[in-house]
């Protein structure tokens, strides 16, 4: 016969765990003295390297930033979410599939996306990309501390398709990302598309929209 086992008898305890320090990551404001002086814009971009321009309003010159690069001969690319996107930019533009070399089918294998040519990279309206993106750009701008990377978008314009979380405030949870991937950050405070800088037209339009966010 055989013989039977004894059942093992272990002794249970227990210890105090020391308390991770989690880090917080906040990004530095960097002050804009005057957005309608573009150039002195980019120049903080080029100085800081990363760099997140928030803005209050749509139309207050994020791309337009992006795209003033070029005129410093600086060759630029703009990485956006969508095709219609990329459509509507008139300058070198991808997707942000291309960029990443993300295939439709998972099976697919794309070649990696050559950048070689460009000083900048402007991720153009980021907070329509998924976590899994945000991911791949931080990861991309640990790995390209050569070049200067521009993050723009606004938190109150259209969110990613995926969740970003479903147990976090989202708008906090979003922001926390940004900190984490652009160490600096600037935000627009103007509405340049309602009209020029100094005109009646513009100055009264603007006083409108400022009455509304108030």
């Amino acid at each position: 016969m055989k013989k039977k086992l004894e059942p093992i008898l272990q002794k249970y305890s227990w210890r105090h765990n020391e308390i991770p320090k989690i880090p917080v990551y906040k990004s530095e404001r960097e002050e804009v003295e005057d957005e309608w002086d573009t150039e002195a814009i980019c120049k903080k971009n080029i100085r800081r390297k990363r760099m997140l321009i928030r803005a209050c309003f749509a139309g207050s010159g994020k791309s337009h930033i992006g795209k003033h690069f070029n005129k410093l001969g600086y060759n630029t690319l703009f990485v956006v979410p969508q095709n219609m996107l990329k459509q509507e930019i008139d300058c070198d533009a991808e997707t942000l599939n291309t960029f990443f070399s993300i295939p439709v089918f998972k099976d697919d294998n794309l070649p990696s996306y050559d950048y070689s040519a460009y000083q900048v990279i402007v991720f153009d309206e980021i907070y329509m990309a998924s976590p899994s993106i945000l991911h791949k750009i931080r990861v991309f701008c640990e790995q390209s501390p050569d070049l200067i990377i521009i993050g723009a978008g606004d938190v109150k314009q259209l969110p990613s398709i995926e969740p970003y979380t479903n147990c976090q405030n989202v708008d906090e949870y979003v922001e926390s990302c940004m900190n984490i991937i652009f160490k600096y950050s600037i935000f627009l405070k103007i509405c340049k598309r309602v009209g020029g800088k100094d005109t009646e037209e513009g100055e009264r339009n603007r006083k409108k929209l400022d009455g509304f966010t108030k």
